[in-house]
């Protein structure tokens, strides 16, 4: 039998011939499971692949228990995926148990723990289907490790694994140390399980307020999500022909917040005050503000052809300073007097190419 010094040697010389070649599966099988979550709309953090670090396997392969390291170590490459909520953990666990060849002896479901480390461990091989083509044919009978977490299971892991000499083992009873790292876990947990609690009530939230919309039921406060699912429902001819983002289009993210703020302060407060102050040939008379437009555009547009002088004294709050010559050709369709509020507000009017004209110009064309 040979000496375990001897085993390690042979081992290590191998695996460092060999690393490449699981650093190459580690990345082909990262972007397989990266493809099928975007091809599913399964939402994710990130998905993120390694081959073992050399002096990692080394110190693996030291472990009395592996008398055969370079057939018994499973987890050469391995791949990381990062959930934002527990329910996405198990929609991804379908995804990689429906795709690749699952070794159950290895499976190792740590996510039901009570307290500390939790995540789920897949020991995977690439099935026919796949090294049946030829440039995955190299990867035959190869191994990797996929877990699949949520973030915050992440950071624990991240914590745990940095101050493992401090987190290992049976923790002291001095000032508490022990309790206060069973409640913290726990508080954990508890964030995690209400995270997941809460995105499950806004995807019902969201299907409820898509089934009204559409049904013409619109008593229903206006927030981010009810609006737009009333401006996607509204105008999908215009997103999907004529170009509108159905987007609120703020370059700080909160353009939701800004143009919501600026209809309660018009005095539109449920979908269906909204409703009832746009025209019914809206549609088609601003058929040019559609263009590369988005959905607080619009919004803005809606308010000024009900009321330009109310838009301007209670909702407009400087959030804006210039506006576009198509937009303009909506007003003009509407037969508003736009220019003495434009004047007084100093809005500047350009065009689709970043031409500015001058105001004065364009009302002594207009007169």
């Amino acid at each position: 039998m040979k000496k375990k010094s001897k085993i390690i040697n042979e081992s290590l010389k191998w695996y460092k011939e060999n690393r490449d070649l699981y650093l190459r599966l580690a990345k082909r099988v990262e972007n397989i499971i990266k493809d099928i979550l975007e091809a599913e709309k399964i939402p994710f953090h990130t998905v993120n692949s390694r081959a073992k670090e050399i002096d990692s396997f080394e110190k693996k392969a030291s472990n009395d228990k592996y008398a055969d390291p370079t057939n018994e170590i499973k987890d050469f490459a391995g791949i990381r995926v990062i959930t934002y909520v527990e329910s996405d953990v198990r929609k991804i666990c379908d995804i990689v148990e429906k795709n690749f060849n699952i070794d159950k002896e290895h499976y190792n479901d740590k996510s039901t723990n009570k307290f500390g480390y939790r995540s789920i461990h897949y020991v995977a091989s690439l099935p026919d289907s796949r090294v049946d083509f030829p440039e995955l044919r190299i990867y035959k009978g190869l191994f990797f490790e996929v877990q699949v977490r949520t973030i915050l299971q992440h950071a624990w892991a991240e914590i745990e694994h940095d101050r493992n000499y401090k987190l290992h083992g049976v923790l002291p009873e001095q000032n508490d140390i022990k309790n206060r790292f069973a409640v913290l876990s726990g508080i954990l947990k508890m964030v995690d399980t209400e995270f997941d609690s809460i995105v499950t009530d806004i995807d019902q939230y969201i299907s409820h307020v898509e089934t009204d919309t559409k049904e013409g039921k619109l008593d229903i406060l206006i927030d981010s999500i009810s609006l737009k699912e009333f401006m996607t429902n509204k105008f999908t001819n215009q997103i999907e022909y004529a170009g509108l983002v159905p987007t609120f289009g703020h370059n700080s993210g909160n353009g939701g917040e800004v143009i919501i703020s600026e209809l309660k302060n018009f005095g539109i407060e449920t979908l269906e005050q909204l409703d009832s102050i746009i025209p019914e040939d809206f549609s088609i008379k601003a058929t040019k503000e559609f263009q590369d437009s988005n959905f607080m555009g619009v919004l803005r547009s809606i308010m000024i052809l009900n009321d330009i002088n109310k838009y301007f004294e209670r909702s407009w709050n400087h959030g804006w300073a210039s506006t576009d010559i198509d937009s303009i050709a909506t007003l003009n369709n509407y037969k508003v007097d736009y220019q003495s509020v434009f004047q007084k507000y100093d809005i500047d009017i350009f065009s689709r190419n970043d031409e500015f004209y001058e105001f004065e110009e364009e009302i002594e064309e207009e007169t």
